[in-house]
């Protein structure tokens, strides 16, 4: 009984990674039109499939749903990354003007 659980749950994250994949270069895409460097967009692309993947009505909706989920959750962690990184820059520079 194991085994069988085991089995369809690993081909249910199977499934869902492909289903996933299908999304990669559309949600890169508006992550590096955001941030528009290379690295950030791809950080900000992982972490916004990362958060999609654990949302389990993102597997039942339909696609032009899941786009539009892809498209929101890509712009949250865009926004989000970019604000971590302003905040680490504001306290360097304060760090710094302090120092000096």
């Amino acid at each position: 009984m194991e085994e069988t659980m085991k089995a369809i749950n690993e081909g249910n994250a199977a499934e869902r990674a492909e289903q996933l994949r299908a999304y990669e270069t559309f949600c890169y895409r508006i992550c590096f039109y955001l941030l528009g460097t290379h690295e950030q967009a791809e950080e900000a692309a992982l972490l916004c499939l990362d958060q999609t993947a654990r949302e389990e009505s993102f597997f039942r909706m339909e696609p032009s749903e899941r786009e539009q989920r892809i498209k929101r959750n890509a712009v949250s962690c865009s926004l989000r990354l970019k604000g971590e990184q302003s905040r680490r820059a504001a306290r360097h520079r304060s760090t710094c003007t302090e120092t000096g």
